[in-house]
């Protein structure tokens, strides 16, 4: 995704059905901590 700061960042959608994909999407960037491994930096559809 292309941050509305500029730089692109790859990284993994969840919660976030593939019809619903468009440009300007609003989303909320938290971490992932599963049970094992370290955690990790996803995307959630920003719903207020």
């Amino acid at each position: 995704m292309e941050l509305a700061e500029g730089p692109w960042l790859h990284a993994r959608l969840d919660g976030v059905d593939r019809a619903a994909l468009r440009e300007g999407l609003p989303l909320r960037a938290v971490f992932a901590h599963p049970d094992e491994g370290e955690p990790y930096l996803l995307f959630r559809h920003w719903t207020e």
